[in-house]
């Protein structure tokens, strides 16, 4: 064969792979081009919270659809035009050319996440779920992906782990200040508003104590941030009457919250001019109430840049404020102790009140744990748990207002027990709570008994005796006998006892813990015929 015959032989065979290659490209083209139209019929009418795209071989997004709008901000043709510049610096996004480079070699790949920035600069979470496009030969010719907007809920995972971490916080710090003697009190308190400060991103965290009938105010503490200047001159002695939005606000037992200075009323000029003095851009003070009256205040500033801070991180100062209110009512109280002349007279009327401080704050704990319990027996079990508590407490009330260590006014104390359990029970405005009480003085172990039999038998008749939200009354009556017994009487006009409770077995824990508290007052315990449900408990004096 010549030389030209086997150059036309090899042309003809060159020219016949050509157009298979041809047809072979053409045919991918057309069923990459089917592939894409069937996905796009698919995708015009995702929910919001998707998006679907495709790539080439060479890792370019051909195709997104419309359902990136409402979900990032960006117009398709301008997510096409720029999507690469819209990826943050969060290290995390660099699996995303890890794991397209495996799709396009045709490897499986899992969901992955990126953090991306929206057209209107706010962060946004996606998972991203890759899937490669073959041919009939099994070669890859695309890339089709979905990608699910999941901010909200990671936002909310952020803010769950956020509140939980500040809540061991706040416990860690409770802690700290029920074991902290007198004498490292301020320290103590030096320490936790820097911790606080720090964990909820303040520049400048402080305590104010008013006097003067609320009409002034000294810095107590103050926590800077490094490179933030300290405002102590600035308001030392101030006369809280020159800013009256706040005044009031505090007075009212209100939070003041600014997340930036345009917030404000437009005639607080007064207040304006002191937050630009101070650079303050944003902030938050919640009041601190101690025995019921303003006593201060808890602030956080944000210097650098405004800032806001969330309904939850709101709530839980709230209670970082009631710690820090016992924590200085007790360094003061203690201050006064050790300067008094009637030390010993004293000092016990104060040990009567730090337990009662103490008890207060453990009633807090007991409150901060119920905002994550979900069952309703178990937050029934954490109420009667704060009843109890509150019941003590008010024993040591008492004998820290009495001159008389020893006893205690019975009435008084039955009638702040009972009163403070109807506004437990506001939302039961249906049954009525009456009492009949004796004036007679109860030694201190005698009472408290007497106080947790009479804290269980009214909330069983709270909670158990009024079905359905059927009116009635409850009674309870302290009478004393003669000179040597007391009887106890609580009933209601209610639906009764169960047959199934005998309340001369072992019945409920409630009346358990009753009959063991007779018990221990050497008293005994009758249920007496009756409309509804009647106790009698009497006991020696």
């Amino acid at each position: 064969m010549s030389i030209s015959e086997e150059h036309n032989r090899l042309k003809k065979k060159f020219d016949q792979l050509q157009k298979e290659h041809d047809r072979l490209l053409h045919q991918a083209d057309l069923r990459l081009s089917r592939s894409e139209e069937r996905y796009r019929r698919l995708v015009e009418n995702l929910q919001n919270d998707y998006f679907f795209y495709c790539h080439d071989t060479q890792g370019k997004i051909t195709y997104v659809s419309p359902s990136v709008k409402p979900i990032l901000g960006y117009s398709p043709e301008e997510f096409l035009s720029h999507y690469t510049t819209y990826f943050t610096d969060n290290p995390k996004n660099q699996i995303a050319v890890k794991y397209t480079e495996l799709s396009i070699q045709g490897k499986p790949t899992p969901r992955y996440e990126i953090e991306v920035r929206k057209k209107d600069g706010t962060i946004s979470y996606q998972e991203i779920k890759d899937s490669p496009v073959f041919d009939e030969e099994g070669k890859v010719i695309a890339v089709e992906g979905i990608s699910r907007d999941i901010t909200a809920w990671r936002n909310l995972e952020q803010e769950l782990t956020y509140r939980l971490r500040f809540e061991r916080l706040i416990t860690s710090i409770a802690g700290d200040f029920l074991r902290l003697p007198y004498e490292e009190i301020d320290k103590g308190i030096s320490d936790a508003l820097k911790r606080i400060g720090e964990f909820v991103g303040a520049d400048r965290s402080y305590i104010f104590r008013y006097y003067d009938n609320e009409r002034k105010q000294d810095m107590l503490y103050e926590y800077c941030a490094p490179g933030i200047e300290s405002k102590f001159s600035l308001v030392q002695g101030k006369d809280l009457n020159q800013e009256l939005y706040y005044a009031q606000k505090m007075r009212n037992h209100q939070i003041f919250y600014l997340a930036k200075r345009s917030d404000l009323p437009d005639d607080q000029h007064v207040t304006l001019h002191n937050l630009k003095v101070q650079d303050v851009r944003s902030l938050i003070i919640v009041p601190m109430v101690m025995g019921g009256k303003l006593a201060g205040s808890l602030g956080f500033d944000a210097v650098r840049k405004e800032r806001e801070w969330s309904d939850n991180t709101i709530n839980l100062l709230k209670i970082v404020s009631e710690i820090f209110g016992s924590a200085i009512q007790r360094r003061e109280t203690e201050s006064r102790l050790k300067n008094s002349i009637e030390e010993k007279e004293i000092l016990l009327k104060e040990v009567h009140h730090r337990v009662k401080n103490n008890l207060a704050m453990v009633d807090s704990l007991i409150q901060l744990s119920s905002n994550r319990v979900k069952e309703e027996e178990d937050l029934e079990v954490l109420r009667s748990l704060r009843g109890r508590i509150r019941s003590i407490s008010l024993v040591h009330e008492q004998l820290y207002k009495s001159k008389d260590f020893g006893n205690i006014d019975a009435r008084e104390y039955f009638s702040d027990l009972l009163g403070n359990m109807e506004s437990t029970f506001g939302s039961y405005d249906h049954i009525q709570l009456e009492f009949n009480l004796d004036p007679v003085l109860l030694r201190t172990d005698t009472i408290i008994p007497l106080g947790f039999i009479t804290h269980e038998l009214v909330t069983n008749g709270y909670r158990y005796a009024f079905p359905a939200g059927t009116h009635g009354r409850i009674t309870v009556t302290l009478k004393q006998l003669h000179a040597g017994a007391l009887m106890l009487s609580v009933c209601d006009n209610g639906i009764g006892i169960p047959g199934e409770i005998n309340p001369s077995g072992t019945g409920t824990i409630g009346l358990q813990l009753v009959r063991a508290l007779v018990d221990q007052l050497h008293g005994t315990l009758k249920t007496v015929p009756a409309e509804g449900c009647r106790f009698e408990i009497t006991v020696p004096l």
